[in-house]
């Protein structure tokens, strides 16, 4: 039964994966940001890792029937959420993280900026987008106190 259930695990990763590609592929702007060795799909499949590390979120609702079609805005909003929420941690704790790592944050801020100038907006979706937006400030005062810390050692 553990075979089973892990099995379903991962093609709900896999179907997450899928859908996030299908709905960031259709903005051109964040397409462009993704290039060289880090391409949309290795992202894509990385924020599934990411969502999926504590279990199956109680928010995400997959219909299998539904594998070719692009993930709601909100949803999409949500990923991005829950990526930047543990990549914070993880970099608070690690000192760095890599490429695909601040590139997820990239396209979560360009996301977000692009959702708040969208009509369909909800007041969850508005709080979602508030606290990306701090978690991305956060971060960046964070990293250029890393980075002065690093000079003063210099000097």
């Amino acid at each position: 039964m553990t075979f089973v259930r892990s099995v379903g695990h991962q093609w709900l990763k896999a179907q997450l994966a899928h859908r996030l590609q299908l709905s960031l592929a259709s903005c051109e702007h964040l397409q462009s940001l993704c290039c060289g060795s880090t391409r949309l799909e290795s992202v894509t499949h990385f924020m599934s890792t990411l969502i999926f590390i504590e279990g199956k979120p109680e928010w995400l609702e997959l219909d299998m029937t539904m594998n070719e079609q692009i993930l709601p805005d909100s949803v999409v909003l949500h990923c991005f959420f829950e990526c930047c929420r543990v990549l914070f941690i993880r970099e608070l704790s690690q000192q760095s993280v890599g490429q695909v790592e601040q590139l997820v944050f990239t396209l979560a801020e360009e996301w977000r900026k692009q959702y708040i100038n969208s009509k369909d907006k909800d007041s969850v979706s508005e709080s979602i987008c508030s606290m990306i937006e701090r978690l991305s400030n956060q971060l960046m005062m964070l990293r250029l106190e890393r980075r002065q810390f690093t000079r003063n050692m210099g000097n």
